[in-house]
Protein backbone atom coordinates (compact mmCIF):
# COMPACT_ATOMS: atom_id res chain seq x y z
CA UNK A 1 0.00 0.00 0.00
CA UNK A 2 1.37 3.38 -0.94
CA UNK A 3 -0.01 6.84 -0.36
CA UNK A 4 1.58 7.94 -3.60
CA UNK A 5 0.89 7.36 -7.28
CA UNK A 6 4.16 5.34 -7.39
CA UNK A 7 5.18 6.83 -10.74
CA UNK A 8 7.78 9.02 -9.01
CA UNK A 9 8.69 6.81 -6.03
CA UNK A 10 11.69 4.74 -7.07
CA UNK A 11 12.06 3.16 -3.62
CA UNK A 12 8.65 1.49 -3.78
CA UNK A 13 9.26 0.33 -7.36
CA UNK A 14 12.66 -1.16 -6.39
CA UNK A 15 11.22 -3.01 -3.38
CA UNK A 16 8.31 -4.35 -5.44
CA UNK A 17 10.63 -5.44 -8.25
CA UNK A 18 12.91 -7.27 -5.81
CA UNK A 19 9.94 -9.14 -4.33
CA UNK A 20 8.65 -10.04 -7.80
CA UNK A 21 12.06 -11.35 -8.87
CA UNK A 22 12.15 -13.43 -5.67
CA UNK A 23 9.01 -15.19 -6.87
CA UNK A 24 6.22 -13.20 -5.21
CA UNK A 25 3.22 -11.93 -7.17
CA UNK A 26 3.30 -8.20 -6.39
CA UNK A 27 0.37 -5.79 -6.60
CA UNK A 28 0.94 -2.21 -5.49
CA UNK A 29 -2.22 -0.42 -4.39
CA UNK A 30 -1.56 3.29 -4.93
CA UNK A 31 -3.19 6.68 -5.48
CA UNK A 32 -4.94 7.27 -8.80
CA UNK A 33 -4.50 10.56 -10.68
CA UNK A 34 -6.32 11.56 -13.87
CA UNK A 35 -3.10 11.45 -15.91
CA UNK A 36 -2.32 7.86 -14.88
CA UNK A 37 -4.01 4.57 -15.78
CA UNK A 38 -6.08 2.78 -13.13
CA UNK A 39 -3.98 -0.32 -13.71
CA UNK A 40 -0.60 -0.94 -15.30
CA UNK A 41 2.36 -3.29 -15.16
CA UNK A 42 5.97 -2.34 -14.55
CA UNK A 43 7.65 -5.56 -15.59
CA UNK A 44 6.28 -8.28 -13.30
CA UNK A 45 4.77 -5.76 -10.85
CA UNK A 46 1.09 -4.86 -11.13
CA UNK A 47 0.06 -1.37 -10.03
CA UNK A 48 -3.60 -0.86 -9.14
CA UNK A 49 -4.57 2.73 -8.43
CA UNK A 50 -7.50 3.66 -6.20
CA UNK A 51 -9.45 6.89 -6.58
CA UNK A 52 -9.63 8.88 -3.38
CA UNK A 53 -12.98 10.34 -2.48
CA UNK A 54 -14.07 10.64 1.12
CA UNK A 55 -12.28 7.57 2.42
CA UNK A 56 -8.55 8.06 3.00
CA UNK A 57 -6.53 6.11 0.44
CA UNK A 58 -5.11 3.61 2.84
CA UNK A 59 -8.50 2.52 4.12
CA UNK A 60 -9.84 2.32 0.55
CA UNK A 61 -6.76 0.29 -0.37
CA UNK A 62 -7.32 -2.02 2.60
CA UNK A 63 -10.77 -2.87 1.31
CA UNK A 64 -9.50 -3.11 -2.28
CA UNK A 65 -7.05 -5.86 -1.28
CA UNK A 66 -9.93 -8.25 -0.55
CA UNK A 67 -10.24 -8.79 -4.32
CA UNK A 68 -6.75 -10.29 -4.62
CA UNK A 69 -6.42 -12.35 -1.42
CA UNK A 70 -2.72 -11.58 -0.92
CA UNK A 71 -0.34 -13.74 1.10
CA UNK A 72 1.70 -10.79 2.34
CA UNK A 73 1.02 -7.06 2.82
CA UNK A 74 3.77 -4.46 2.96
CA UNK A 75 3.04 -0.87 3.81
CA UNK A 76 4.62 2.44 4.66
CA UNK A 77 5.10 3.10 8.39
CA UNK A 78 2.30 5.68 8.50
CA UNK A 79 -0.22 3.20 7.03
CA UNK A 80 0.31 0.53 9.67
CA UNK A 81 -3.32 0.58 10.90
CA UNK A 82 -4.62 0.26 7.36
CA UNK A 83 -2.19 -2.56 6.59
CA UNK A 84 -3.34 -4.40 9.70
CA UNK A 85 -6.95 -3.95 8.53
CA UNK A 86 -6.07 -5.31 5.08
CA UNK A 87 -4.29 -8.29 6.66
CA UNK A 88 -7.30 -8.95 8.86
CA UNK A 89 -9.71 -8.72 5.92
CA UNK A 90 -7.65 -11.04 3.72
CA UNK A 91 -5.84 -13.35 6.13
CA UNK A 92 -2.50 -12.13 4.76
CA UNK A 93 0.75 -11.85 6.72
CA UNK A 94 2.24 -8.46 7.54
Amino acid sequence: MAETSVDRDARIRREASALAHAGWEVIIVAVWRADLPIEEFLGPVRIRRVAIHRIPLSFAAAFETRRWKPDLILMQWHTLAQGCLAADLTGAQL
